[in-house]
């Protein structure tokens, strides 16, 4: 995979600027899993080319998830039906843990 201009700091910096405006009230995260890249999580009905890496989804969902802001979370779009062993799906709540 092509090395990318963003990347896991500069998504970090738009999630924590963001975490920042939405702390003056409550808000819920919605996470569909289909933004991952194909790549690196083929378990969605929705594969998507150039989508965010492992890194880069810790690096968005720290900052939110550590705001005292935050209600509630849900999560879409992952099929366990293409994740035979579930090492997806592990992945999933490890990130949504971390």
């Amino acid at each position: 995979m092509a090395p990318r201009s963003c990347g896991a700091r500069g998504v970090a910096a738009a999630a924590t600027e963001l975490a920042e405006r939405l702390g003056a009230g409550p808000f819920w995260l919605h996470l569909d899993v289909d933004i991952l890249d194909e790549g690196v999580f083929p378990a969605t009905d929705y594969l998507q080319p150039d989508g965010l890496r492992w890194d880069e989804l810790a690096a968005l969902l720290g900052p939110l998830s550590a705001s005292d802001a935050l209600v509630g979370a849900s999560l879409a779009c992952y099929n366990p039906d293409k994740d035979p062993g579930l090492e997806y799906g592990r992945r999933l709540v490890a990130a949504l843990a971390g």
